[in-house]
């Protein structure tokens, strides 16, 4: 399966760009991780995210976001690329 991102792991920290031009309002697969994390989110565009059982919000590019291991969560492309910056805690 192809992945909509490129990313490189350094240590515990994974820096992934999604960078694809596709059309607007691509909700990408709801999903839960393997470890807990702290991401900082760099959107050079319109992006949202969305966890289990709340409405999707704005990213908020000066906050780091905490995802607990097994969160269900996804993100929401509007327009633009992405960048995040993951943590990985366990």
């Amino acid at each position: 399966m192809k992945l909509p991102y490129k990313q490189l792991k350094i240590g515990n920290t994974i820096f992934r760009l999604f960078y694809k031009k596709e059309d607007r309002n691509l909700y990408y697969k709801w999903h839960t991780d393997e470890s807990s994390r702290h991401v900082w989110f760099l959107p050079f565009g319109k992006w949202q995210i969305q966890f289990d059982d709340e409405l999707p919000e704005k990213i908020n590019p000066k906050g780091i976001y905490w995802i607990p291991k097994g969160l269900y969560h996804r993100l929401i492309r509007k327009s633009g690329m992405l960048l995040c910056i993951i943590n990985e805690m366990d």
